[in-house]
């Protein structure tokens, strides 16, 4: 079973509408889990907000504010916040069903159910338990997860996709934009190291490792900085409905690196190319 009611709670000035969660002296299939996927264990006479909420309303561990239930009794009742919790999802209040029963003044207020049916039997049970007056809905959990990352994973895929794009060609433009700058400002160097013998892989490598050692030395500062700016994006813009930890994976790290260094190689060929049809008499000419 689970108790979940929604209270208007105030502290000063400030006030939100969230849902205060009763739990079962047992485990339940409803465990609270932090940010981390850890469950945490809502001890007797403890009251847990979500860190989020605690914020918002400018509280912490052991203030007080005022909770108005909106259903039946609507009576403004006191709640003591006794900790916090790091959810990733919308505005909690957390108590046992024993401490909600006190809090409230009633008992055997059950507002859901969570059950754990066959999956063969999935269908069947749904519809029996919609056919039941007392059934205001019914849902599955398989089902809301899939609309959630229907609805957000597309979402979430093509900015990702536009970005990455927007991201690909950064990297190629500045790469090659910096080889050329190279090769113009140490075009008549590299046409005098011709002229005095030099091959043209000679003079490319010249040129092709400073080009190198500006991608070496380049690409783990941008991963370290990369990561900096995805803290910051989601520090500055913390809604109070999701909440999207900063972890840049390994695989993403991998795929900025490997872009960066395949836009160096392209470039590097390009300007091999270039070399290649370097005019020796044209760029030794004298300067007016």
């Amino acid at each position: 079973w689970t108790k979940v009611m929604q209270v208007r709670v105030r502290a000063g000035h400030r006030e939100r509408i969230v849902s205060l969660v009763a739990h079962p002296g047992r485990h339940s299939m409803r465990p609270l889990l932090d940010s981390d996927g850890r469950e945490v264990a809502v001890e007797p006479g403890s009251v847990l907000f979500t860190d989020m909420l605690a914020k918002v309303l400018q509280v912490q561990p052991g203030d007080s504010v005022i909770a108005e239930p909106l259903v039946g009794d609507r009576t403004p009742r006191k709640l003591r916040l006794s900790g916090t919790v790091s959810e990733l999802i919308a505005l909690w209040i957390h108590m046992t069903g024993d401490d909600f029963a006190d809090w409230l003044g009633t008992a055997g207020l059950v507002t859901g159910a969570v059950l754990h049916v066959d999956p063969q039997q999935l269908e069947r049970v749904q519809d029996e338990l919609l056919k039941m007056p007392q059934v205001a809905s019914a849902s599955r959990k398989e089902l809301i997860i899939e609309e959630f990352r229907k609805q957000q994973g597309e979402t979430m895929g093509t900015f990702s996709f536009v970005l990455t794009l927007f991201a690909v060609t950064i990297a190629v433009s500045v790469v090659y934009n910096n080889a050329r700058v190279a090769l113009s400002l140490r075009g008549r160097e590299l046409a005098s190291l011709r002229v005095l013998g030099f091959t043209r892989g000679e003079i490319s490598s010249v040129l092709i490792g400073e080009l190198a050692v500006q991608v070496l030395v380049g690409v783990p500062f941008g991963l370290w900085f990369g990561r900096l700016l995805v803290a910051g994006m989601l520090a500055a813009n913390d809604p109070e409905s999701f909440r999207f930890p900063a972890n840049v994976s390994a695989h993403s790290f991998a795929v900025a690196a490997l872009v960066t260094v395949l836009a160096s190689i392209a470039s590097a060929l390009l300007v091999r190319r270039k070399l290649d049809q370097l005019d020796l008499v044209e760029v030794l000419k004298t300067r007016e």
